[in-house]
């Protein structure tokens, strides 16, 4: 290619790593992110010139995605190949809608309403702080969570569109389908400002959330702590999203040894049963809750937008720098709105605050 401007010996290659027939086995998914490499060694501009080499390109980029999407390969070669992947363009995400993922109600899951069980139970999970503590029952309407975090695609739209200036630039220098960090509470509100204003007035916005947000009143802000909860545990008293026990294969955290943030939704055996992906590990996500001692206690205040900047706000999730004991649903941390390091976010689609306890009821 470079010396003798020979594409088509590279892109039979490719096509032999990934043949039309899906993998049957680990070695053929890891040919198929070799097929990856060699077109990104080559140059995507020279494949998209050739027709065979466009073809060629959308079938590895559907087979990368499908390799994310799966739980095949171990969790460090799935984050290598999204790493890849986005090097190709990673069609999972729409470049001309805001970044938003390609999936039904542009990723936004459902989270029915009724009550969960929110805190530890120090009998039941050894790992549990104080903080946790006690476990109590609480009851919530209907919301929508986006399905992973807000990826730094989505988060160069916002800037892009809104001409917003963020705090710390490097928050625009990542890879464009992992999740962004770097980013400030006060930031991650103004995405979500930015992102209900966006949803409402386009028409390519899925008709049920454009009614709730035209119709019905609904915005789009950071989940609360009970909501980010919710969607990460379900309805039992599971210790993480995807049962009791940490698994490193199911979490992007410390243990995992990725070092750094991986492409969402690379970890899909660690969703929560709802669906929700990278809601443990990968990184910290921002809530709109003052960090306050349990019982858990909405109308207390703790859910106030206007609160001083001295006062810190929860995060939850852990990130890869964390352990997995920071990965529990129920762990919760206060940061300096100011904060930012490890720290991202993910937004709810949401009727509005207060939200309805039900009593705080010992597990």
């Amino acid at each position: 290619v470079f010396v003798a401007g020979d594409v088509h010996k590279p892109l039979a290659l490719v096509g032999e790593l990934c043949p039309r027939a899906a993998p049957q086995d680990d070695a053929g998914w890891r040919k198929a992110w070799l097929a990856g490499m060699v077109l990104e060694e080559m140059g995507i501009k020279r494949a998209k010139d050739l027709v065979l080499g466009q073809d060629l390109l959308e079938r590895v980029q559907h087979r990368l995605a499908n390799l994310l999407q799966g739980s095949r390969l171990s969790a460090q070669e799935r984050a290598a190949a999204g790493d890849t992947l986005v090097e190709l363009g990673d069609p999972r995400f729409d470049p001309d809608f805001y970044g938003m993922p390609q999936k039904p109600l542009l990723g936004f899951v459902e989270i029915p309403a009724g009550p969960f069980w929110m805190g530890s139970d120090p009998e039941l999970d050894k790992g549990s702080f104080e903080d946790e503590q006690p476990q109590q029952e609480v009851d919530l309407p209907k919301y929508y969570i986006s399905c992973s975090p807000v990826t730094v695609g989505q988060w160069r739209a916002f800037v892009e569109s809104s001409g917003h200036k963020p705090v710390i630039k490097d928050s625009l220098r990542g890879k464009s389908n992992n999740p962004v960090v770097l980013v400030t509470w006060h930031e991650a509100l103004a995405y979500c400002r930015w992102l209900a204003e966006r949803l409402s007035e386009d028409e390519r916005t899925p008709q049920p959330l454009a009614a709730l947000l035209r119709e019905q009143g609904w915005e789009v802000t950071l989940p609360s702590e009970a909501q980010w909860e919710k969607a990460a545990r379900g309805m039992d008293r599971r210790i993480y999203p995807w049962g009791g026990q940490f698994d490193v294969e199911k979490a992007n955290t410390d243990e995992t040894g990725i070092g750094g943030t991986s492409a969402v939704g690379c970890f899909p055996a660690g969703a929560s049963p709802y669906g929700v992906l990278d809601i443990s590990g990968n990184v910290w996500q921002w809530t709109r809750n003052l960090y306050q001692e349990y019982p858990y206690e909405p109308e207390d205040g703790r859910e106030d937008l206007t609160g001083s900047d001295l006062d810190r706000r929860v995060v939850r999730g852990g990130s890869w720098f964390n352990d997995g004991r920071h990965a529990r649903c129920a762990y919760r941390h206060g940061y300096d709105p100011e904060g930012y390091f490890d720290l991202g976010f993910r937004v709810v689609l949401s009727p509005g605050f207060p939200l309805r306890p039900s009593g705080a009821k010992k597990g």
